[in-house]
């Protein structure tokens, strides 16, 4: 995971990471996305026009090849955002969620 001279490297075990991102079917958008940035950057593909091909701003190629440059594969991963803390925890919002999907009793709606 070197800047070498006009050239993106990637490790071939970070490639072989990335590759496994594109073909899992539960992968999420995001990961896909950030995965096919850095294969294509290693590919010698030019900011502006692998920003054309997925329909994005060169501004967020750039952003994600500097953070794998920076922090390999730990960095294409969602930090944390600022904002209010969350009030409950995941499970509980799991079960809400789920008990919202469940058709009432002797009812239609």
């Amino acid at each position: 995971m070197v800047y070498v001279a006009g050239r993106f490297v990637v490790l071939e075990a970070d490639a072989e990471v990335l590759r496994g991102w594109l073909r899992s079917p539960s992968m999420s958008q995001e990961f896909t996305q950030r995965a096919k940035i850095i294969l294509a950057s290693a590919a010698g593909e030019g900011v502006r026009a692998m920003a054309r091909r997925l329909e994005i701003s060169a501004d967020t190629v750039c952003q994600w090849r500097e953070r794998y440059l920076q922090e390999g594969l730990d960095g294409l991963r969602t930090r944390p955002r600022s904002g209010r803390p969350r009030t409950i925890t995941e499970s509980k919002e799991r079960s809400i969620v789920s008990a919202t999907m469940k058709a009432p009793k002797a009812r239609t709606h």
